[in-house]
């Protein structure tokens, strides 16, 4: 499989796919992508937002959806986040590899992968967000993102992939991945809306949503006061 640019990003699903920059203290910028999945709520990797080599954390994470680097075109603008939650666990001995999983019971690597972002302003009511579908197991789906490779243009991937049966997550290995893809949704297409399946976490692995679909939807929840006066 290859990645194609995606030409329409400003319209729904694609809008809702967001290009992220992580600003840390000393002055680096880490760049990847997510996805809406509520108003304020933006589904991204933990290691697009928690540098394990370093155990530090950005000072700053900016949002803009249906980026286009090559017109400097942002139509929905760029939102900083209020806060972010993360598994820090992922790469427990620091040393910048992230593991598939563990082949049993437990969840490691790549199966702690996912993040929320905070948002303070009801962004998704602009972009629209996709739905979190923790109960795929097989199917086709997009692998879609913002890749350093091609200037960070929202590029997208196609193909048939199926969930690990020992550890939670997805076999991407079969479809093109480079670094800025971190934190991109796995998703498809039913009925006019999108559905997250799973996040880019390697480049030969996806984070499984079934395995943080319950603190996803605790975060999400949490966050509702960040909008209740907008």
């Amino acid at each position: 499989m290859s990645q194609v640019e995606v030409s329409d990003q400003a319209q729904y699903p694609w809008q809702s796919i967001v290009f992220i920059t992580s600003t840390y203290a000393n002055g680096e910028v880490h760049t990847g992508s997510g996805v809406m999945v509520g108003p304020n709520d933006v589904l991204t990797a933990s290691h697009v937002v928690y540098d394990s080599t370093t155990g530090e954390s950005p000072v700053q994470v900016t949002v803009t959806p249906a980026f286009d680097p090559s017109h400097f075109e942002a139509p929905f603008g760029s939102v900083d986040a209020v806060s972010w939650h993360y598994n820090n666990g992922f790469d427990p001995n620091g040393d910048g590899l992230i593991v598939s999983g563990n082949g049993g019971s437990g969840l490691e690597g790549v199966e702690l992968d996912a993040a929320l972002l905070d948002l303070g302003v009801p962004l998704g009511n602009q972009t629209g967000w996709m739905g979190i579908d923790p109960t795929f197991v097989s199917g086709d789906v997009n692998l879609t993102g913002f890749p350093d490779l091609y200037g960070n243009t929202m590029m997208n991937d196609t193909g048939w992939v199926q969930d690990n049966p020992f550890d939670a997550f997805i076999d991407i290995s079969g479809m093109e991945v480079h670094p800025g893809n971190s934190g991109g949704p796995l998703w498809y297409e039913q009925n006019g809306v999108g559905y997250v399946v799973g996040l880019v976490s390697t480049g030969v692995a996806a984070h499984d949503v079934a395995a943080s679909y319950g603190s996803l939807l605790a975060w999400m929840d949490g966050n509702d006061h960040l909008i209740s006066a907008v």
